[in-house]
């Protein structure tokens, strides 16, 4: 088990934040239904951004509650925080899941450079989500990026980030390059050589 924690440059861990049109708010048991549902519903999307057969066509309701906990546990022990996106205020429509871990947690599992490797620590946060896949190809994605930089910034005191993408995310890497992100490396996993991810820096 790690020992690795994410730095917390503000003192804090906020709660929840509006970001564009969506609204993300701390993981929480209460949201395995809505969550299962989303994750149903955009399984074969998920399984590019997972790069890998995750969720199962069999995943049950169960077994996400279970990948919550996992979650909620990471936070509690103040490794990783994932945030639930809801698509309105009343938190009633989930939209996709938001996860921020430390990036020396990544930095010393992938075949980096030496300069990308310092890199890469240096920036502390690595920021994933995914988006429903309609979500995730509307212009509303811009706005949800953009102020999920500001949150990141502002309540977190985070100066910038590595945002990972898998294989076969095309249009997310295209959107990231849009948004003036350097493209680092790509990256193969020391533990799983065939598994490899992109590394982006945020300006």
């Amino acid at each position: 088990m790690t020992t690795i924690k994410l730095p917390l440059p503000a003192g804090k861990v906020p709660p929840s934040a509006v970001l564009g049109p969506l609204v993300a708010e701390r993981q929480s048991l209460l949201h395995a239904e809505a969550d299962y549902e989303a994750v149903m519903a955009a399984r074969h999307h998920l399984r590019d951004w997972c790069g890998d057969d995750w969720p199962e066509d069999a995943f049950t309701l169960e077994q996400n509650r279970a990948d919550l906990a996992e979650h909620i546990n990471d936070a509690e022990t103040g490794f990783a925080y994932g945030f639930t996106v809801f698509t309105d205020p009343g938190r009633k429509r989930v939209a996709g899941s938001l996860y921020l871990y430390p990036s020396a947690y990544f930095a010393g599992r992938y075949a980096f450079s030496k300069p990308v490797r310092d890199t890469v620590e240096a920036a502390l946060v690595l920021a994933d989500y995914w988006l429903r896949p309609e979500l995730d190809a509307d212009p509303l994605h811009e706005r949800f990026l953009q102020d999920l930089q500001a949150w990141l910034a502002r309540d977190w005191g985070f100066r910038t980030a590595i945002w990972p993408t898998r294989p076969a995310l095309e249009a997310r890497r295209r959107r990231y390059t849009q948004s003036g992100f350097t493209h680092l490396a790509t990256a193969a996993s020391l533990h799983q050589p065939d598994w490899t991810m992109d590394f982006h820096l945020s300006p």
